[in-house]
């Protein structure tokens, strides 16, 4: 996405698929994309429908968390959502199933086939099965069939029959960086890959609405983990995050942002962070220098929070700026739905963005689904989220007389000085003596927002000796 448009991906292979390496193991991407069998594997589609009737537009996320760790004890997990994007009402559902015992485990069918892409769930609605056409292996098949079905929380039954048509390459999320292995939860043995472009054909049902429909800006994704997914239930068992952006542009071009974070380093963002680009006819570029900016951070409101809840309040980034200078790119992605978050055992926020920028300095717009694992809930995190959401303040904010954003984040900054030098004291003074004040002048409905995160960080360092 130079100025040229994007390099072109390696040669395929005879299948028409890139000959990527997955790390030092030299497996080939993707015959391995359905090995779960030694641990959890992690599945998950989103796309954007169209009524044929209508002309209503939804949004659809489906995840499966298959824990394939042990043949005694299994824990599958199908979080099924539905988007209304004209009428922004979501509604999502998480259903966990376990299995103890080897003679049960003898008895029960594998949801997955070795080398095949054939997936099952058995929830309350039914069961829910994602299978290739073809028999082809993990992802990269060109065609495959979705059948979910769920019930959210207000009662209303969601199901999807779908024919999923896949016309560009699967790749890993490292894109064609060097090292193309990535993970949700642990950089030394988790791998993950996706496929964009992804297009769909069938019937949607929610509630009373029935209609055929059509739809595109599809993505597939497969993560696999070497823990099982009850591990992942304690809160300090959480020892990296991730966002991932996937943005669909009208050019026909997709990119995937994929940032990976080391919580127990201050949140440093570590490899495989990257930027992968993929053009309207499968070409493919990434890069490692780009820059994401939060523009605002939103309250996790603790609906669909995670299994292990955290005592203390968490924020999620809401509203990004992505540049990335070597493709001459400048996007700004915001969230249609406030606060999408679902019941996982980590915390876990997804669902469709509206995407406006340039590109080679011409605009254009898109849409995106966006991925976060990263709560912010430590001390130094929610100053973090304080000072952010002060420099980026609208002018409507500010008041005749009061600070202007710059002055209000750097006053706010200040605090991480206090944390520091080990007072956590002192960070408490400095937020009630100078920051509230300035805070307290700002306009509606921005103060009381703001104000929110001082109370929040003021809370966070009260127990400043316990950072989960």
């Amino acid at each position: 996405m130079a100025d040229a448009g994007p390099r072109e991906s390696p040669p395929a292979t005879p299948g028409g698929r890139p000959p990527f390496l997955l790390g030092e193991s030299k497996r080939v991407f993707p015959a391995v994309a359905n090995d779960s069998s030694a641990g959890t594997g992690i599945y998950s589609v989103t796309g954007r429908l169209r009524g044929r009737g209508s002309g209503r537009q939804w949004a659809f996320l489906l995840l499966l968390w298959l824990d394939r760790s042990s043949r005694s004890r299994r824990a599958d997990l199908q979080t099924l959502a539905l988007f209304d994007l004209d009428n922004r009402d979501y509604g999502t559902s998480t259903e966990t199933t376990r299995r103890y015992g080897l003679r049960r485990a003898r008895a029960d069918r594998s949801p997955t086939s070795q080398g095949a892409l054939a997936l099952s769930f058995q929830g309350s609605q039914g069961e829910s099965t994602w299978h290739a056409h073809d028999g082809g292996e993990g992802l990269g098949v060109s065609s495959s069939q979705l059948h979910a079905v769920a019930v959210d929380a207000a009662r209303r039954v969601m199901k999807l029959d779908l024919e999923i048509e896949a016309g560009k390459p699967a790749l890993p999320l490292g894109g064609d960086h060097p090292r193309h292995t990535t993970t949700s939860t642990s950089p030394q043995w988790g791998r993950g890959s996706f496929q964009s472009g992804v297009r769909f054909s069938g019937k949607f049902v929610w509630g009373e609405e029935h209609e055929d429909v059509d739809g595109d800006g599809g993505w597939i994704a497969h993560r696999s983990e070497s823990r099982p997914l009850r591990t992942l239930r304690r809160s300090r068992a959480n020892r990296h995050s991730h966002e991932w952006l996937q943005i669909q542009l009208a050019d026909g071009t997709e990119i995937s942002v994929w940032l990976h974070f080391d919580r127990d380093r201050a949140n440093r963002v570590v490899p495989p962070s990257v930027a992968t680009a993929i053009g309207a006819n499968g070409e493919v570029t990434s890069a490692t220098e780009f820059h994401l900016e939060r523009l605002s951070f939103v309250r996790d409101p603790r609906a669909g929070a995670a299994a292990d809840s955290l005592e203390s309040a968490r924020y999620f980034a809401d509203c990004y700026h992505l540049s990335v200078p070597a493709w001459r790119l400048d996007l700004i992605s915001e969230p249609m739905f406030a606060a999408p978050a679902h019941e996982l055992p980590i915390p876990y926020w997804s669902g469709p963005t509206a995407v406006t920028g340039t590109l080679d300095g011409v605009p254009i717009s898109g849409f995106g689904f966006d991925e976060r694992t990263h709560a912010l809930f430590r001390d130094f995190e929610l100053v973090d989220v304080l000072r952010g959401s002060l420099r980026h303040l609208p002018a409507t904010a500010l008041t005749a007389g009061g600070l202007d954003a710059v002055a209000l984040a750097d006053l706010a900054w200040e605090v991480d000085g206090f944390i520091a030098d080990g007072d956590p004291q002192g960070a408490i003074r400095h937020l009630n003596a100078a920051v509230r004040p300035a805070v307290n002048v700002l306009a509606e409905p921005h103060r009381n927002h703001v104000l929110a995160i001082v109370d929040d960080a003021a809370e966070a360092l009260l127990r400043w000796w316990v950072r989960p």
